[in-house]
């Protein structure tokens, strides 16, 4: 797989990552769709997502990865 920044795709897949709160839902998704990282500590509040495009087999895929609240 490689990035691709495209803004077209020709497939989308959307994912939900759930779980307790506090537990690294947001740094996990922030670290694979930005490549950062950050030490402090910031409650999700509702829902929120990000986005990252994707070339896999020639084929163009845009994640969409929905963060969720913990509860």
């Amino acid at each position: 797989m490689s990035i691709d920044n495209k803004s077209t795709s020709s497939y989308l897949a959307k994912i939900l990552v759930i779980g307790d709160g506090g537990v690294g839902k947001t740094s996990l998704i922030t670290r694979f769709t930005d490549d950062s990282f950050n030490l402090s500590y910031t409650a999700t509040i509702g829902v929120d997502f990000k986005s990252k495009m994707l070339k896999y087999e020639g084929e163009d895929v845009k994640l969409q990865i929905w963060d969720t609240a913990g509860q």
